[in-house]
């Protein structure tokens, strides 16, 4: 039983008991009120988080047991993905790029040169569309459906991978990922990349919640997201921490 059938079943069970002291007590109704509120706070909080597992569950993170990191890169790929994977190139460093299939199709050579370079490419939807939270569930399957299609079309694998777009999780998107037998790839270490450019306070952010088995998201879309890269790359060697492969790290199967 998930998260969200556990949280409606209870609910029920405690309103149905105030409802009961209520008739046979007097017990205040304003009690069903705060169920109702705490309800409603722990739905949203599923559908806004989506390491909490609530509709669904995501990996977040290795068992910890080793001093290794995996960087995650989404919504590309576009052309500053090229100076990324420059990078990473450069200092053999392994990564997984969840791509959006639209820009699949507008840079397959990028796709190409991100699995000519070894790493792994996850699926994180067709359009990434500002709407795709409301989408049901069968336009979320179509959407899995046509990245996996377009990513196969360029390197001849299908991942097993997704990274539903916003982080966001919800009954629809449980429903199509149960469809398509993919796993949800999440995170426990958030750069906030997209939000904030100054670089040198993004790795001081990010490097306080580095931690054995960490996943590290960030988006090869954005400009500074290379030089922080950089940075976690040093950092790392610094600090006896080995920046894997998400295959290695979780021990599964990233292709069908």
């Amino acid at each position: 039983m998930n998260k969200h059938k556990f949280n409606i079943i209870l609910s029920l069970f405690l309103s149905a008991l105030v409802l009961v002291c209520n008739y046979f007590f007097e017990f205040p109704l304003v009690f069903l009120l705060f169920i109702i509120v705490v309800h409603i706070g722990i739905v949203l909080y599923g559908i806004l988080n989506l390491d909490f597992n609530y509709f669904f569950d995501s990996i977040t993170a290795g068992d910890g047991l080793k001093k290794e990191i995996v960087l995650s890169f989404d919504d590309g790929p576009l052309n500053q993905t090229r100076a990324l994977l420059s990078i990473l190139a450069q200092e053999k460093t392994p990564a997984i790029f969840f791509c959006v299939g639209k820009n699949i199709d507008k840079y397959p050579e990028i796709v190409k040169e991100i699995a000519q370079d070894g790493h792994i490419i996850g699926n994180h939807s067709y359009s990434h569309d500002h709407k795709f939270d409301f989408y049901s569930s069968e336009k979320v399957l179509a959407e899995i459906n046509q990245c996996n299609e377009a990513i196969f079309k360029i390197i001849g694998k299908r991942p097993l991978l997704f990274r539903p777009p916003n982080g966001v999780s919800n009954p629809m998107i449980a429903k199509a990922l149960l469809a398509s037998k993919l796993k949800s790839i999440a995170w426990n270490v958030r750069t906030f990349d997209t939000q904030i450019t100054d670089v040198d306070k993004l790795y001081k952010q990010t490097i306080k919640k580095i931690k054995p088995g960490a996943i590290i998201l960030m988006h090869d879309t954005m400009p500074n997201t290379r030089n922080l890269v950089s940075k976690l790359i040093t950092y790392c060697n610094e600090t006896g921490y080995e920046i894997v492969a998400l295959d290695k790290l979780l021990n599964i199967n990233v292709y069908e």
